[in-house]
C-alpha cells in the first residue's frame, strides 16, 4: 500500500509505510510522513475487525475539522470516490500550510491522506492522482483478499470451486 514516489514533488523525502505499535483501536495500522522543502504528506492505513468498526472510525474522522477553512478555497478539491464505501475531502489551513485531506473507508479499511498544496508543493492534480491511486490499489487488494478468502473457505460453505469463481465474477 505504499504510494509511488512519482506522486510527490521531486525533492520529497519518501518513506515506506511503517506498522504502528500500540494502536488499540484497529487490528493493523501503518503510517508514513513524507517531507519536502515546504510541505508534508501524511498517510495512514488502518484495518479494523469489522466494517462497522471501520465505519464508526470513518464517521469520527470525517466530522473532525482538521483544517481552518478559507472562503476562497473551500472547494479546491471536491472528490467522491466511486470505489470507497465512504469518502470525504477537506481543504484549508493547518497553521500556515494549505493542505487537502482525504478520508475514506473501504470495507474494513480506513485511509487518511493529507498533503500540502501550492506552488513548489503538491498540485490539486497531484492530490487527486494520489486519491485515484489509492482507489485503484485498494480495489485490487480487496479483490485479491476476497479471492483468497473464498478459496480457503469455499468447501466450508458447500460451494464447489466453479461456483466460487462465479461468485467472484459477479462481485467484480
Amino acid at each position: 500500500m505504499n504510494l509511488p514516489p512519482d506522486l510527490f514533488p521531486s525533492e520529497a523525502d519518501i518513506h515506506d509505510l511503517d506498522f504502528l505499535r500500540g494502536d488499540n483501536v484497529s487490528i493493523e495500522s501503518a503510517s508514513t510522513t513524507n517531507y519536502w522543502e515546504n510541505g508534508v504528506a501524511i498517510y495512514i492505513v488502518r484495518r479494523f475487525a469489522t466494517d462497522e468498526q471501520a465505519l464508526r472510525h470513518y464517521d469520527f474522522d470525517a466530522q473532525v475539522k482538521f483544517t481552518r477553512r478559507s472562503n476562497e478555497n473551500s472547494n479546491v478539491v471536491n472528490y467522491k470516490s466511486i470505489e470507497a464505501n465512504n469518502s470525504s475531502t477537506q481543504c484549508g489551513y493547518v497553521l500556515n500550510d494549505f493542505r487537502c485531506i482525504y478520508i475514506a473507508r473501504y470495507e474494513e479499511f480506513t485511509i487518511f491522506f493529507s498533503g500540502s498544496i501550492g506552488e513548489n508543493e503538491m498540485s490539486k492534480h497531484d492530490f487527486l492522482q494520489v486519491i485515484m491511486y489509492i482507489d485503484d490499489r485498494i480495489k485490487s487488494l480487496l479483490k485479491q483478499y476476497l479471492r483468497q478468502l473464498c478459496s480457503r473457505n469455499w468447501f466450508k460453505s458447500g460451494m464447489n470451486h466453479a461456483q466460487t469463481g462465479n461468485l467472484l465474477e459477479n462481485l467484480s
